[in-house]
Parts: C-alpha cells; sequence; structure tokens
C-alpha cells in the first residue's frame, strides 16, 4: 500500500502547506506593493486566490517526488510512450469529447432551457477560439498527466485497476468540486484553513453534489477507462480537451432561456445536469464493454484487463 501513502501524504502536504505558507506569502505581497510601486498591483489580489496559487505552486514542486514514490520513473510509465499513432488517437478522443458534449448542447438549446447568442462579432468569435483551444491543450494535457499517468497509474500498483478506477477518479471530482469563496476578514496564519474550510461547503449541498459531483467522477472514470484500455494518455487527453473546449464555449455562445430545470438541462457550466449524467453514464457502459488488444506486455499496463 506504498502507492496509497505516498498520495494522502502528498495531498496532506500540498493543502497544509498552502493554508500555512499562503498568509506568509499575501503579507510579502503586500509589503513589496509598498516598498515597489510599480508591483501595486500585486497587493490587489485576494487572499483566496493568493491561497489558490499558493495550493498549485506546492502541488506542481511536489510532482517530482510523488511520481518517485509511486514508482512511476519514466514518462513511458506515466503514459506518454512513444507511438506513431499517437495523434490518432488524441484526435479520435477529441471527436468523441465534442460529439457526447454536442448532443447535451444541443438538447438543451431544442428544448429552449438554453438560448442561442448571435451577437457575437468575428473578432470576439476568433478571439474566443483560440482562447477556449488553448485552454483545451494546457489543461487537458496537465490533468491527464496527473489524474491518470500519476494518481490511477500509481494507486493500481497496489489496488488494482478497477479500485484506482474509482479512487482517482473520486479525487477528480473531488478537485474539480471545490468551490470559489471570499473572504473579507483580516490575514493571520490560520486565514488559510478557515479559506480551505469555505472552499469545501459545496460538500454539504445536496443539490451541488448530485448530479454536478457525480457527473465529475463518471467523467473521470471515463478518461481512466481510456487510458487503462489503450495503455496511454493519447485518447484521454483528446477526450478531456474535447470536453474542455465546450465548457469554455458552451457559456459563450448560448445564455439561460425560459423554460427547462437547470438541474435537468445544466446551466450555462454544461456539466452540471442530469442530463449530462445520462450521457457520460451511456459513454461509461459501453467503453468498459468494449474489448480490445492490449498493448505489450512491456508497458505492464494492462494486467487486469480480459483479452
Amino acid at each position: 500500500m506504498r502507492q496509497v501513502r505516498t498520495v494522502a501524504l502528498y495531498f496532506l502536504a500540498i493543502f497544509l502547506g498552502s493554508a500555512l505558507v499562503a498568509p506568509w506569502l499575501f503579507k510579502l505581497l503586500q509589503g513589496l506593493a509598498v516598498a515597489v510601486p510599480s508591483l501595486s498591483s500585486l497587493a490587489e489580489a485576494p487572499f483566496p486566490r493568493v491561497l489558490n496559487r499558493t495550493l498549485m505552486l506546492l502541488g506542481a514542486i511536489a510532482l517530482w517526488p510523488l511520481a518517485i514514490g509511486l514508482g512511476l520513473r519514466s514518462w513511458r510509465e506515466i503514459g506518454l510512450r512513444k507511438s506513431d499513432t499517437a495523434w490518432r488517437e488524441v484526435g479520435i478522443g477529441f471527436l468523441f469529447g465534442l460529439g457526447s458534449l454536442a448532443c447535451v448542447a444541443a438538447a438543451a438549446l431544442v428544448s429552449g432551457a438554453r438560448g442561442w447568442v448571435a451577437e457575437r462579432t468575428a473578432t470576439e468569435i476568433a478571439r474566443h477560439l483560440a482562447n477556449a483551444g488553448s485552454a483545451a491543450i494546457i489543461v487537458s494535457l496537465i490533468e491527464e498527466v496527473f489524474f491518470r499517468g500519476l494518481l490511477f497509474g500509481g494507486l493500481r500498483k497496489s489496488l488494482g485497476w478497477p479500485l484506482a478506477l474509482v479512487a482517482s477518479s473520486l479525487v477528480y471530482a473531488g478537485l474539480h468540486f471545490l468551490q470559489r469563496t471570499q473572504f473579507a476578514g483580516s490575514v493571520d496564519w490560520t486565514s488559510g484553513f478557515v479559506v480551505l474550510g469555505s472552499m469545501l461547503r459545496g460538500f454539504g449541498e445536496l443539490g451541488m453534489m448530485f448530479p454536478g459531483l457525480l457527473n465529475l467522477a463518471v467523467a473521470g472514470a471515463l478518461l481512466g477507462v481510456a487510458y487503462q484500455w489503450t495503455g496511454a494518455l493519447y485518447s484521454s487527453i483528446g477526450l478531456h480537451a474535447g470536453w474542455i473546449f465546450w465548457l469554455k464555449s458552451y457559456g459563450f455562445f448560448s445564455r439561460d432561456g425560459i423554460s427547462g430545470s437547470p438541474w435537468f438541462w445544466g446551466t450555462g457550466r454544461l456539466i452540471d445536469g442530469f442530463l449530462a449524467l445520462v450521457v457520460l453514464s451511456i459513454m461509461l457502459c459501453l467503453l468498459l464493454l468494449m474489448r480490445t488488444r492490449p498493448p505489450p506486455k512491456a508497458d505492464g499496463r494492462m494486467e487486469g484487463v480480459r483479452k
């Protein structure tokens, strides 16, 4: 169970570390803004944003020790092996990602739950497509390497792939479910813990957890199965990128409609409605029923998969 302990220590270290470091970093930025007027914009950053950036920074710094602790010492072991079909796998995954959420978006638009925004200019559309495309590439690559390559890939060494899939998908959903928050009090050494507690408030609201949190968990499972079935991250990166492109674009091209329940159809976030849960669950069931040829045994990735 060494891999399980490694993951637990990783998250304990970055959350505890960010809660302790962020107040001091916040005060440092305030002091720099006073000493160097050109850096005055630093003082305008609210404390929750400083905490969030600290959490991301510590998480990035600890990635290498995490990989070593999980026994993943090369890009190949993380899922980025050399492959002549890598781009093809990314492209197919991207099309499946676009197509799956396109079904949800189209149904919401046809039903009147969402309305089409026709006032966008060509310049606005071009700028948005560039931003959404770049976000899809960067975020999908980073998150797939972390959640599937490191967490899922490492945990299945101890737990086996089905249980590792459940665990990594819940972690994926939980981290994406952290809520944005505000903090109006004076910053002291306890402020980081107060803000972290506030970020967890969504877990106490049933209406927010279901189907929102469940949707994220199913999405994480889909991405994990795609990795498990192919032995590489390329399909899951493409699938994830297709979803992110839709998530960035749906709110841009549509607005709240005149009918329909957001609980069923979802809001401008697209993936927070019951319809998205149905579509994602169908995709997961179909993927689990697929039988494909496992990758070479030298990869060590397909243990437990039926041939």
